[in-house]
């Protein structure tokens, strides 16, 4: 087996006894092809302890001049020099967990990126993002707000949209985004 990419952390806990979530973003770049996904975290005070996980991901063939990344819902975002590994193109992007926004929050803003080959003239393209009621993407529902940012042109570009929540009654949704 191959391994195309790789990061081993240690995780250091103030309280021994007690559960914490642990929330880490890593990205990396794979060529198109078939990937196992593999987690392994072992207990460096008792070696019995130890889980493993594994899934399989497809990254896919681009068949277009240009295409976006995952959406990733934030927590909060803001200006960062220092770096880290929420830190992506000058910004701290806690991510939001669970993709969960509670009546505190009066706007979601979410982090993407488009990406673009460099011979596509991306100077005519917008990206449209809107939100609409329910899981499920693709239905005829009609958005509850659609908007539209230009892009420029260049050959990747960080983007955060912020969408407001104060106008929208408690439930399930989903967030669309297109290049156009």
């Amino acid at each position: 087996d191959n391994i195309a990419a790789y990061d081993k952390i240690t995780l250091t806990l103030e309280k021994k006894d007690s559960i914490v979530d642990l929330l880490e973003v890593k990205r990396f770049k794979l060529k198109p092809e078939n990937y196992i996904i593999r987690l392994e975290a072992i207990d460096l005070f008792k070696e019995a302890n130890k889980i493993e996980i594994e899934q399989k991901h497809l990254v896919p063939i681009a068949n277009t001049p240009y295409g976006l990344s995952d959406l990733l819902p934030l927590a909060l975002v803001k200006n960062d020099t220092i770096g880290g590994s929420f830190t992506k193109s000058g910004l701290y992007l806690e991510p939001l967990p669970f993709h969960f926004a509670d009546k505190s929050k009066k706007q979601l803003d979410i982090y993407f990126e488009s990406y673009k080959s460099l011979a596509t003239d991306a100077s005519e393209l917008f990206i449209q993002y809107g939100v609409k009621e329910g899981f499920i993407s693709g239905n005829a529902q009609k958005p509850l707000f659609s908007k539209f940012k230009k892009l420029q042109n260049l050959p990747a570009e960080p983007i955060v949209i912020s969408l407001p929540l104060h106008a929208i009654k408690s439930g399930a949704y989903h967030v669309e985004v297109n290049i156009m």
